[in-house]
């Protein structure tokens, strides 16, 4: 594998290696590499997810991690649930709750909604009740960091 050149190490190295000549070939190889490097990045990032996603899922919080040839990998699986605004309309008419949260346009005033729960004008269990209104998603992070050197 060629090492890499960047542009600016030629720019400076002298300027009359600058040229389109120089540069076009050099971005085509580069080029070419960054994808054969981002089809490996994706399959090691699947082959990883799989790999903690069952620890993740058995965990309370939701994540795990590996170490191995000093870095750290770690995977969570983060709630990426919101409301469905339709059906939350929906649910606050059918509850007799949607004067004042419930705008002329018909939006979900969030902060009337978050006043009428926090005051008691929306009690616990029609806020228990409010998640069949929510669209459940979930997104999994893999973040991965070199370890710290033990002194």
């Amino acid at each position: 594998m060629r090492k890499v050149q960047n542009v600016t190490q030629l720019k400076n190295e002298s300027e009359e290696i600058m040229t389109l000549d120089k540069v076009i070939p050099l971005y085509a190889e580069h080029k070419a590499e960054e994808k054969r490097i981002k089809d490996l990045v994706t399959k090691e990032n699947t082959f990883l997810k799989d790999a903690l996603r069952k620890e993740a899922q058995k965990s309370k919080d939701g994540k795990a991690n590996s170490t191995a040839g000093g870095y750290t990998v770690t995977l969570s699986i983060e709630d990426t649930s919101t409301m469905n605004e339709e059906k939350l309309i929906e649910w606050l008419k059918q509850n007799n709750l949607a004067k004042g949260i419930v705008k002329k346009m018909e939006y979900v005033d969030s902060d009337a909604l978050e006043n009428a729960i926090w005051n008691g004008k929306i009690t616990e269990e029609q806020v228990a009740d409010m998640d069949q209104c929510k669209d459940v998603g979930t997104k999994e992070v893999l973040r991965i960091k070199k370890c710290k050197e033990e002194k």
